[in-house]
């Protein structure tokens, strides 16, 4: 079961004319996804991207499988151009009684990472610069993508410090979702036939690059989050995705 949680907080990550391009700084939206292991749905995710004051925005994932887990992340973060800096990241994890939290503040000035988990006291690391937590690290690829980049390897942040997380374009394929068709562009994190675990995204440049299924593979079992729903605009504006046009 600790692999539930790995598709459920773990992620994240043309040859199409843009119906919707990825506004910047980017507009407010909600997007909700159906959650399957081995193709039986168990749960429902969400992610929410709200602006909270003048250039500080705020990225919240939820998702529960059930009475089994449930799982909250979110990311507070400035944009500096075409880069986002974060500034404080949270992820709780409830799995039955099991409770785990994971607490990241990033301090620019000080070019330093503090880390605090339920395990452990606050830990300090070199902070490099351009750094992302994993929710941030979606929005900024997202830009990375619409701005034509092809090298995407980031400074991925997280309890143990700072390793560099590489992806690439593998594919541009056309997916059938609850929302329509739509061409989209496949991703994946570089893998060996020996690895046990592996992730591939599928991201649609009609939506700003937005992911539209994510699916990771680790020991046998199958993981998949496929979008249902989408809103544009902030919380509580009734603007669904059925208004936009899917190839």
């Amino acid at each position: 079961m600790p692999y539930l949680y790995a598709i459920i907080v773990g992620v994240l990550m043309t040859s199409c004319t843009l119906a919707e391009s990825l506004d910047w700084p980017p507009t407010p939206y909600q997007a909700d996804y159906e959650l399957s292991i081995n193709g039986q749905v168990i749960g429902d995710a969400s992610r929410r991207l709200s602006q909270v004051s003048p250039g500080h925005w705020l990225y919240q994932t939820q998702a529960q499988a059930g009475l089994i887990a449930h799982a909250e992340e979110s990311s507070e973060f400035t944009i500096s151009g075409d880069q986002i800096h974060p500034q404080h990241y949270h992820l709780q994890r409830q799995m039955l009684l099991s409770l785990r939290h994971t607490d990241l503040d990033f301090d620019w000035s000080a070019h330093t990472l503090s880390t605090r988990t339920e395990r452990d006291d606050t830990r300090h690391y070199p902070l490099p610069e351009n750094s992302l937590d994993k929710l941030s690290l979606e929005l900024q690829m997202r830009r990375d993508l619409q701005n034509g980049q092809a090298h995407l390897v980031y400074p991925l942040a997280d309890a143990d410090g700072i390793k560099n997380y590489q992806y690439q374009v593998s594919s541009h394929e056309s997916l059938s979702t609850a929302l329509g068709t739509f061409d989209t562009v496949k991703i994946e994190r570089p893998h060996t036939a020996q690895d046990k675990r592996y992730t591939l995204f599928w991201v649609a440049p009609q939506l700003g690059y937005l992911p539209v299924q994510i699916e990771q593979y680790e020991n046998g079992t199958d993981f998949i989050l496929r979008i249902k729903a989408y809103h544009r605009g902030a919380p509580g504006a009734d603007q669904a995705l059925g208004k936009v046009t899917p190839r």
